[in-house]
């Protein structure tokens, strides 16, 4: 279980990253630490067990924002030349 702990934290470090880049390529003034300061919060906090209303809404079937969190930064990604390969595979398979 460790392992998979490990590999599911880079993937989310890897997500938090492509979206920063996504960010800074379309001229979004980001603080430099934004990466590792989210990062750090939200894997600091006191309720790991909490789900996101993402989670919540596609465990119960219900219409999600993740075309509007996803999606869109997929197509700002293509747009400005940034790959993010971790943004799509999570995109594909959650669609």
């Amino acid at each position: 279980q460790a392992l998979s702990q490990l590999h599911g934290r880079e993937e989310f470090r890897a997500l938090l990253q492509e979206a920063y880049d996504v960010g800074k390529a379309a001229g979004v003034p980001l603080p430099d630490d934004i990466v590792d300061d989210q990062y750090d919060r939200i894997l600091g906090s006191d309720d790991m067990d909490a789900t996101s209303s993402l989670e919540r809404d596609i465990a119960a079937g219900h219409q999600s924002e993740l075309d509007t969190f996803s999606g869109a930064l997929i197509r700002l990604a293509r747009q400005y030349g940034v790959p993010v390969p971790m943004s799509e595979k999570c995109y594909r398979a959650l669609v």
